[in-house]
């Protein structure tokens, strides 16, 4: 199916590279965080350090997995970006708590450590990447409007609320 911009938007691709770097490096940096926390709080015993490594892991897995459904390869509209952006996060949602399920079920790690290093852990990455993706899209579609590019979206001129 082929999918055609409207008149003046953009069509681009995601940086892959990026992305997957911040897809994987965000939650298993935030999960050695939590580890390491852990261990310095010295309350809970070495498992709870090594389930806070496991939800890092999980949410990296889980991660990976909603980028690569949004294929940032291709190129395609500005507006089916954040669409794409959408499905890859409900993706992420439900591999997410399947991947704890079943290492759950497989192992012995506290619960409450794996638990709060995977919620956390998966809005640290969220933020993220939504924080990365908000900004190459605005880069990107300034500099191509400031460019005169005819495929892209001229930049609006800041109103005042109308109250």
């Amino acid at each position: 199916m082929m999918i055609t911009a409207l008149p003046n938007e953009p069509v681009l691709r995601l940086p892959t590279g990026p992305l997957l770097a911040i897809s994987a490096g965000v939650p298993s940096l935030s999960g050695a965080v939590i580890a390491g926390a852990v261990m310095a709080i010295g309350r809970w015993d070495a498992g709870a350090s090594y389930a806070a490594l496991a939800g890092g892991g999980i949410i990296a897995i889980a991660a990976v997995v909603g980028i690569l459904v949004m294929g940032p390869w291709r190129e395609r509209p500005v507006g089916l970006w954040m669409t794409l952006w959408l499905a890859g996060t409900v993706v992420r949602m439900v591999v997410a708590p399947a991947l704890t399920y079943l290492l759950y079920s497989a192992t012995s790690l506290s619960p409450l450590a794996l638990t709060l290093t995977v919620g956390f852990t998966y809005l640290v990455t969220l933020f993220a990447e939504a924080f990365y993706l908000a900004g190459y899209m605005n880069r990107t579609t300034t500099v191509a409007a400031a460019a005169g590019d005819p495929g892209t979206v001229e930049p609006r001129e800041e109103q005042p609320p109308q109250w």
